[in-house]
């Protein structure tokens, strides 16, 4: 049934997001394929556009950085034309990630910028938007931190369970 269905695909995509994070690439990309096949025969596009943020997570974290950003990019525009900027923000900062990975630091400010004007046009948490506002400065004195584009998603991806939760960036 569906339900099965629904669940199999789930079960798939979360391992396939926890292989990443893990680095466990094969594992990875064995189950957001599985997920993304499972979700197109249910026709479930937010839960595909999901699983192409995760793919692209993985193209970036094996070090298929253009390729990443092809695959973003398009999905990011799709998030918010789905009305949902927060995910279109999480996205656009994988590809801040790459793009500065890549030495793109201009283009990487400029799209941190948009992020922040589409957060507050949809009045989003002004603590994540103080830190996107930490990231672009950084960004933009050409002195980014070590791992800081990480710990910004990170952060803006707990104030959904802590909102009032403060942005500390630990080096390392």
């Amino acid at each position: 049934t569906n339900i099965e269905t629904q669940s199999l695909a789930a079960l798939h995509q979360a391992i396939g997001f926890s292989s990443i994070e893990l680095g466990d690439f094969q594992t990875a990309e064995a189950n957001l394929e599985t997920a993304l096949r499972l979700n197109l025969q249910l026709g479930r596009p937010i839960e595909i556009m999901k699983i192409n943020l995760g793919r692209g997570r993985l193209l970036a974290r094996t070090g298929k950085r253009q390729q990443a950003i092809d695959l973003l990019r398009p999905v990011r525009r799709q998030f918010l034309s789905n009305g949902m900027p927060e995910e279109a923000g999480l996205c656009g900062l994988e590809v801040v990630e790459v793009m500065l990975a890549l030495g793109k630091a201009s283009q990487a400010e400029n799209l941190a910028r948009r992020i922040i004007a589409e957060f507050t046009k949809a009045g989003l948490n002004s603590r994540a938007i103080t830190a996107l506002g930490y990231l672009t400065e950084a960004i933009a004195s050409r002195d980014i931190p070590r791992n800081l584009v990480v710990q910004v998603r990170e952060y803006i991806v707990s104030l959904q369970t802590a909102p009032e939760r403060d942005f500390v960036y630990v080096s390392g």
